[in-house]
């Protein structure tokens, strides 16, 4: 992240206090370090941007007495471990490598880095090789060469993801965005739109959760949310059980011919039911594509609409979900939960 300084600029100038501890803010002509949230106001022209409080004391800067960077909790220290360890790996390292590396259970690594940094170490590492794939290219290297070398592995997964990216980020690029917000169960359901078509629908623990993802997706926040798309969205989560999505609500989604097959088999799901990857896939006539199934579950730009949370490991276990894991769980619980209760009631009238 400390690596582009536009974006650091930009979070610094928000004081996005999401993102205490993913860098400090170095104020060169006062030599003070700062978090990202520090209420100081210096100029453009005196800030350097520096991965961790140690990075900025070696530069010769001392810690900012109004922000206090060095009260540091744990938690916090542990995420910057974290990020200075996949920053510094020549390949993404996966979430047992990580772990083992900072002396943590994956599960707690998991959760605790999600809770700070407000992404997963997986979306993080994505992060780290976009990142490393603009200043390879920036550089005299062959696309080929900057691809491999930002950690892609080969041209393939590189517009693989760029499907996903463009997924994420192609709302930039259009100024008839709208945002629509609705309750679904305990949780909050943001759905982006471009004009009255759904482009992104992500499912949210509360609202601070909610307003952090928007405002880095789209630029804005949720209060800027339109009272008709807010209707629209809370009509689609009242119908959530369809197997279908109309074609003017899903328009111009990008992605591959396989991603959609695996998003249509997934709304054939019924509610209150699963389904494993090793199923989807052999249902799509890939039975050999498990982890390729897994990988289109964690791109799926429609939370609930297309219910992957309904896709789980061959053990049984809640596994991975692009809006966090205990929101997985709690979902299939209260389906599940639903369909019981309707077989009772049915079983009593008749």
């Amino acid at each position: 992240m400390y690596h582009d300084s536009d974006r650091c600029w930009q979070i610094f100038t928000q004081k996005n206090s999401d993102y205490d501890g993913a860098f400090v803010v170095g104020v060169m002509s006062t030599k003070i370090y700062c978090r990202p949230s520090c209420t100081a106001r210096p100029l453009r022209k005196n800030v350097q941007f520096f991965a961790d409080n140690e990075s900025a004391a070696r530069a010769g800067l001392r810690p900012c007495k109004r922000c206090t960077p060095e009260s540091t909790s744990p938690d916090l220290m542990l995420c910057q471990r974290v990020c200075r360890y996949i920053e510094s790996s020549t390949r993404p390292p996966s979430l047992s490598q990580i772990a083992q590396a900072v002396g943590y259970s994956p599960f707690h690594l998991q959760r605790t880095f999600k809770r700070i940094m407000g992404i997963s170490p997986f979306g993080y590492t994505q992060t780290v090789k976009w990142l490393r794939l603009h200043h390879l290219r920036s550089a005299q290297t062959t696309v080929q060469e900057a691809i491999t070398q930002a950690g892609f592995g080969s041209v393939s997964s590189y517009y693989r993801a760029y499907t996903q990216h463009n997924v994420l980020r192609m709302h930039h690029r259009h100024d008839d965005i709208n945002i629509g917000q609705a309750p679904y169960q305990d949780y909050i359901v943001v759905g982006v739109f471009q004009e009255m078509h759904l482009q992104y629908c992500g499912i949210y623990e509360d609202e601070a959760q909610a307003q952090s993802a928007i405002q880095l997706m789209v630029g804005r926040p949720l209060s800027s949310m339109s009272e008709t798309h807010s209707h629209i969205l809370a009509t689609l989560m009242e119908s959530v059980d369809s197997t279908t999505i109309s074609p003017a609500i899903a328009k111009d989604i990008r992605a591959t011919v396989f991603q959609q097959r695996v998003w249509q088999a997934i709304r054939q799901i019924p509610i209150g039911q699963t389904r494993h990857y090793h199923e989807i896939a052999a249902a799509i006539g890939h039975p050999n594509a498990t982890r390729a199934v897994a990988n289109a579950c964690g791109q799926n730009p429609l939370a609930i609409l297309t219910p992957c949370h309904r896709v789980v490991p061959a053990d049984n276990a809640v596994g991975e979900y692009r809006w966090g894991a205990q929101i997985k769980k709690s979902l299939l619980l209260a389906e599940q939960a639903t369909t019981y209760n309707k077989v009772v009631r049915m079983r009593k009238e008749h």
